[in-house]
């Protein structure tokens, strides 16, 4: 969302008068040292800043919201306050409840759409540098509301299907400048942007294939049965080319049992790579080379393949699968994030479903080894049941209420968004 060359400018000129910068600049100056801590390990920060990474994160959000409420960011016109606004939102996902921030999200949405993001059309009034960056920040938007959508419980996005934005360039940084005129040729290789142009392909995809067939059409609808297996498989098949076309060989596709109802074969298809995403995801996550990059795995773990793993591992108790399956589940932890300020999660409705779901498959497990070889319940196990026990026992003290069930409905249809893997 930044341009690195004029924000490093732009960082200088404010720090040689602090008094006479803009709100605007200070709101985006704590929005950055909040993202570059949270892409730090609590080790480098330590012994970087001398201080604790939470408390830099909570102090640097703190900061943050001052200026944006000084800022009027509920108000303003300017791009840079919402860039700093998002950028804040992002950088408060282990500070903020998932539900809060997917409020404070559908805000900047309106904000954009405020400011005519969406529209194609408001972007010719802009320098190709200033259109380039408005739109990171839009698209920034669309696939974060996505993702706190799914952390919050609240299903399918909200936000309307309406936007003509097409999507960034494909260009590095130094392409772009604040003198040029006209926009740069855009790259046919990787540049600075395919990490974030991935993520937006996803969106535009999901967007167009809800345009083609109903404006009323939600992000969930890929998966529903209204829509034939060979329509899906066609668009899936469009989405893979292109993305092979412009990633060339980074993405690869594992194909399995398409366009029939659920069998044996296509169980143990989707159990399978399942698992082996779930066993991906813990190979990026402890390597050296995308450490810079925690702050984005840490809140974007593969709850689709852990939640058709869990559901496959209350019938499917034992076995070399099973065994993978359980020692990936028990290193990824908690897929929620847990607010800083909240001690428990027994609020979360999503993480009351989650944890119900995770201690029906371990007791499964548990009763079929309990014939031969008990099993030791793990402690994450023990503390779930206790979070639960809990939940029950302050529903009890007001009304009846069970807990939330999370499950997959229609798991053939479903299983083909988890066939594509980075």
């Amino acid at each position: 969302m930044i341009h690195a060359p004029t924000l490093q400018q732009d960082i200088i000129k404010a720090s040689t008068n602090l008094a006479a910068t803009p709100n605007s600049m200070h709101a985006l100056m704590f929005a950055i040292y909040s993202m570059a801590v949270r892409a730090i390990s609590d080790e480098e920060c330590l012994s970087t800043y001398q201080d604790d990474k939470g408390k830099l994160i909570t102090r640097y959000n703190a900061a943050c919201q001052e200026a944006l409420r000084r800022a009027e960011v509920l108000r303003s016109a300017d791009v840079e306050v919402l860039r700093a606004f998002v950028l804040y939102l992002i950088s408060a996902i282990h500070i903020l409840d998932p539900r809060s921030l997917f409020a404070l999200t559908a805000m900047a949405d309106r904000i954009g759409r405020r400011l005519g993001l969406h529209s194609e059309a408001a972007y010719r009034r802009m320098s190709p540098l200033q259109g380039q960056l408005a739109k990171r920040v839009w698209w920034n938007i669309l696939v974060y509301e996505r993702r706190l959508a799914e952390l919050s419980g609240a299903g399918p996005s909200i936000l309307p299907n309406v936007w003509t934005a097409r999507l960034p360039l494909n260009v590095n940084d130094s392409n772009l400048n604040a003198t040029m005129t006209t926009p740069p040729k855009e790259q046919s290789v990787a540049t600075d942007m395919i990490f974030c142009l991935t993520r937006f392909e996803v969106a535009e995809f999901l967007r167009a294939h809800r345009s083609a067939h109903t404006s009323e059409a939600l992000w969930q609808e890929f998966g529903e049965l209204n829509i034939s297996d060979t329509e899906k498989d066609k668009s899936i098949d469009a989405f893979e080319r292109r993305m092979e076309e412009k990633c060339d060989s980074i993405f690869t596709t594992p194909r399995g049992p398409r366009g029939a109802p659920p069998s044996a074969e296509s169980l143990e298809y989707i159990f399978r790579i399942s698992v082996e995403m779930l066993e991906t995801y813990i190979v990026a996550i402890n390597s050296k080379a995308v450490v810079h990059f925690d702050w984005y795995l840490s809140t974007n773990k593969p709850l689709i393949p852990l939640v058709h793993v869990l559901s496959i591992l209350r019938t499917n108790t034992h076995g070399d699968l099973a065994n993978r399956a359980w020692a990936a589940i028990m290193r990824i932890g908690d897929i929620f994030p847990r607010p800083a300020h909240s001690l428990t999660q027994v609020d979360n409705p999503m993480f009351l479903a989650f944890a119900n779901l995770k201690v029906k498959a371990w007791e499964a497990r548990e009763e079929y080894f309990r014939r031969s070889a008990p099993l030791p319940t793990p402690s994450a196990i023990a503390n779930l049941k206790e979070r639960l026990a809990l939940r029950r026992k302050m529903m009890g003290k007001t009304r009846r209420q069970h807990v939330p069930v999370l499950r997959l409905r229609h798991v053939s249809a479903n299983a083909r968004q988890c066939s594509c893997r980075v």
